[in-house]
């Protein structure tokens, strides 16, 4: 009667043999290194191909998803909070495009700032022919006032009524002149026309007074006033031609005491 342990022992003798006999898959490993030599190959390959850096098109689809899901947030706000998100967003998009294209923004910029400085701040346009007129507010000639120098004060101590009320007398009718002469000026309307007045004189106070009729000639000033400004006012005529002669001879007097006083530095 054989025994149990006969039996184990005879199986295993019998599967040692086979595996000793029976070599290896070798075709298993083959086809391995086949498909990794493919796939190594594949991907060189789509590394080599053109256009393999550009974004897949599940990127865009999922862009898309987000600002999908972000318009379905903004709709369950408020309206105040979807001002507020459509505001950013627009100052967003601006920033973007200015920081985008600095150059085209920089000359828009300075473009409309020299439109505003041309605008609210235009180079005056000086006339072909302005004309000045001069008019004194005390009579002419002036004298010494309240008295005269050759006034005896040891001999007459009181006040000399006749000379002062000459003195009265003389100064209603220069306000009497001047008040007509602006009667004529507002009846021609002068001021609507390019006309100024303005005020000259010193510390004790105005003593001429300075009407600039820009773009009109002593002619037509004249043709207005009449004979009412003639023996106590200065009417002057001045020529565009003529300031440019005036300010080039002052730009040569200055540049003149310049250089003297350069070269007297230097010399000494």
């Amino acid at each position: 009667m054989p025994l149990a342990s006969s039996g184990l022992l005879s199986s295993a003798t019998r599967q040692a043999f086979r595996v000793a006999h029976h070599p290896p898959n070798i075709s298993s490993a083959r086809h391995l290194h086949t498909q990794t030599k493919k796939l190594f190959n594949a991907f060189v390959g789509h590394l080599t191909t053109p256009g393999t850096l550009r974004a897949p098109a599940s990127t865009s689809r999922s862009t898309h998803s987000v600002a999908f899901r972000f318009s379905a947030i903004e709709n369950k706000l408020s309206l105040p909070a979807q001002k507020g998100s459509q505001t950013a967003q627009g100052a967003l998009r601006t920033r973007t495009k200015v920081d985008f294209h600095p150059a085209a923004t920089t000359c828009a910029t300075e473009t409309a700032t020299q439109a505003e400085f041309d605008k609210y701040f235009a180079s005056r346009q000086v006339p072909d022919v302005s004309t000045t007129l001069l008019i004194p507010l005390a009579p002419t000639p002036t004298t010494r006032v309240p008295l005269t120098h050759a006034f005896a004060y040891d001999r007459h101590p009181l006040i000399p009524f006749l000379e002062l009320s000459a003195l009265h007398i003389d100064t209603e009718r220069h306000a009497f002149r001047v008040k007509a002469l602006f009667d004529q000026l507002d009846a021609a309307q002068v001021w609507n026309k390019g006309a100024m007045c303005e005020s000259l004189g010193g510390a004790r106070g105005a003593s001429v007074l300075r009407v600039y009729f820009s773009g009109w000639s002593a002619h037509a000033v004249r043709g207005i006033l009449g004979e009412t400004a003639t023996g106590w006012c200065v009417l002057e005529e001045e020529r565009a031609k003529e300031l440019e002669m005036r300010s080039w001879s002052r730009q040569c007097q200055t540049s003149a005491l310049r250089r003297t006083a350069l070269d007297w530095q230097s010399s000494t």
